[in-house]
């Protein structure tokens, strides 16, 4: 990961040195060489396979199964917290982001609570009703998942720190 993002700075720095010293027509010749250059080096790097195709390697892609779960649990998870929330007067929970691993068995929930000063204690509440929070998410999704993921709950401080900034950019 770091080669490639030196590789892309040098890349970036030399575009800049090419703009500076040469002419528009000489730049776009210098500018085809290097990535004539670019893909050479490329070729070069990957390994020699006897007749197999290169392994090319996609992450943080997430296949449209894993989107639609996550879709399905986030509109569920959102109204069991509706619920619960009735029950904890001037808090309110909002299910942000969920993650579904590739095998479909863990599920990364992500949650924003407010107010923040209740948000640690309310987190280690949520974490120790994670075995009833999941029966009831399985009852309510029986008919569209067989096998209900296991949940993890993680606290988004994303709007706190969004907060944070607003408050450091007014000083």
């Amino acid at each position: 990961m770091q080669a490639e993002f030196s590789c892309q700075r040098e890349h970036e720095q030399l575009n800049l040195f090419i703009a500076e010293k040469l002419s528009k027509r000489e730049h776009e010749q210098t500018h085809l060489f290097i990535a004539e250059c670019s893909l050479l080096w490329i070729k070069s790097a990957q390994p020699k396979m006897s007749g197999a195709k290169p392994v090319t390697r996609i992450t943080n892609m997430e296949t449209k199964r894993q989107n639609k779960i996550a879709r399905l649990i986030q509109k569920e998870m959102s109204e069991i917290f509706l619920g619960m929330t009735r029950q904890m007067h001037n808090t309110l929970v909002t299910v942000t982001v969920v993650r579904v691993s590739p095998d479909l068995s863990v599920a990364k929930i992500y949650l924003s609570i407010f107010p923040s000063e209740k948000s640690q204690e309310l987190l280690e509440f949520i974490r120790s009703k994670s075995v009833p929070i999941r029966h009831d998410l399985s009852q309510r999704t029986r008919f569209q998942l067989r096998i209900v993921p296991e949940l993890s709950f993680f606290l988004d401080d994303s709007l706190d720190y969004i907060d944070h900034i607003d408050q450091l950019l007014k000083e």
